[in-house]
């Protein structure tokens, strides 16, 4: 039961991370569009 808590809860952390560095990544891609003549 502790396995799957915990690979659970590292899945939730590792789609956290990727969901902010998707948000980075949008905000990057706005930025570039707004930065170019």
């Amino acid at each position: 039961m502790e396995k799957i808590i915990g690979s659970a809860r590292r899945h939730n952390a590792l789609s956290d991370a990727v969901s902010s560095d998707m948000k980075k990544y949008r905000e990057w891609i706005k930025n570039q569009a707004t930065a170019d003549p």
